[in-house]
């Protein structure tokens, strides 16, 4: 990919570019919209890439073409323009460098944006983007910024200038992957831990709905406020003594939701073990009830992911779920491998004869975090 990316920058804009940056995408194993309320959560970079090639300018001025996109546009530094009407995909890269330029010193840039990984289906591309993209301006100008500055950079950006009121979960596993293993972080004081994989005979793959999703459009925001009124009804400064909630002090749906937190912090202790034990059967177990939690408890499914998950439990797999912020997107499940090909071609017909769309498969590595390549 190092060679197509300096090629394509060359035929762009007729110069070689001087930093090339390769930013993962993520899968969450378990712990799903936990992050956000102080819990625990275990995701792991893939191998499902979004690619940055940049130059310097001598102008103080920005360039920036994203090939996905197919659009390029340029501002100077000393222009004002306002975020209204801004199209979201343009939001990522002005609120990372607004956010930049107020507390270091940028000169102007040329950068090329492509990207490998699905949009739309819960595996993090916009953190990804994000991360990649402040990771790639801070080895520009040499700002020395460290891993969880990014991150944090990163999720102000989604927050102050998307409008998804994320948690850190999805720029951490950006940035903190390492192949082959799982993270394990708490969200409250962001102490992480790295776990090897190793289920031989059982391989994670990813199942996408194909329904699109954008969570600062859908009920995604819903579910932080509600969290929010339960932390005002109880009195709680934050979530960290997540053990002691009796979600029965609540009504419903806030009863819900408290309840799927509580089960959800769990469930990640309880994947550690599993890993650690190489239980691929009980790994698939807490897979479902994490669905079912989602489903039932935090209502962040859909009709669509549903089926999937119905689907692929009845033809093969030992567990799966719905991942992400929900309302669409990818099912995790973990398959035995000699079951690999008939499940994907079994559970393909299925979900076509009744969504009349294909969902589409991905095999999947887990990855190193943003670098330089």
């Amino acid at each position: 990919m190092k060679e197509a990316l300096q090629e394509a920058f060359k035929l762009k804009f007729h110069q070689e570019p001087t930093v090339l940056v390769q930013a993962p995408t993520r899968i969450n194993i378990i712990g799903e919209h936990t992050d956000y309320n102080d819990g625990w959560v275990m995701p792991a970079a893939i191998d499902k890439y979004i690619y940055f090639a940049l130059v310097k300018l001598d102008k103080p001025l920005v360039f920036i073409y994203d090939e996905n996109k197919d659009e390029q546009f340029y501002f100077a530094y000393e222009d004002d323009f306002s975020w209204e009407g801004l199209a979201q995909w343009r939001q990522y890269y002005y609120g990372a460098i607004y956010l930049l330029k107020k507390e270091y010193n940028l000169g102007g840039f040329k950068a090329y944006k492509i990207g490998t990984a699905p949009v739309g289906a819960g595996i993090s591309s916009s953190a990804a983007l994000c991360c990649g993209f402040i990771f790639a301006i801070s080895e520009l100008f040499d700002l020395k910024l460290d891993r969880w500055t990014i991150a944090k950079l990163a999720q102000r950006v989604e927050q102050e200038y998307v409008g998804l009121q994320c948690g850190i979960m999805d720029q951490f596993a950006v940035l903190f992957g390492e192949e082959n293993h799982i993270l394990r972080l708490n969200c409250f004081n962001l102490a992480y831990t790295k776990h090897p994989v190793k289920l031989e005979e059982f391989q994670f793959i990813l199942c996408n709905s194909m329904v699109k999703h954008n969570l600062a459009d859908s009920a995604y925001n819903e579910r932080v406020d509600e969290m929010k009124q339960i932390k005002k009804s109880l009195h709680l400064k934050d979530f960290s003594q997540w053990e002691n909630l009796d979600a029965n002090q609540l009504k419903s749906p806030l009863k819900n939701r408290l309840r799927h937190l509580v089960s959800a912090n769990r469930r990640v202790q309880r994947m550690q073990e599993a890993f650690d034990r190489n239980d691929a059967h009980q790994v698939g177990q807490l897979l479902n009830e994490s669905h079912t939690s989602l489903q039932k408890d935090y209502a962040v499914t859909c009709e669509e992911t549903d089926y999937l998950v119905n689907s692929l439990n009845t033809n093969g797999a030992l567990g799966s779920r719905q991942m992400g912020g929900g309302f669409g997107g990818c099912i995790l499940a973990l398959i035995p491998n000699k079951k690999l090909n008939d499940l994907k071609s079994t559970v393909s017909l299925l979900y076509q004869e009744r969504f009349h769309r294909e969902p589409e498969f991905y095999s999947i590595t887990l990855s190193n975090g943003v670098k330089r390549i």
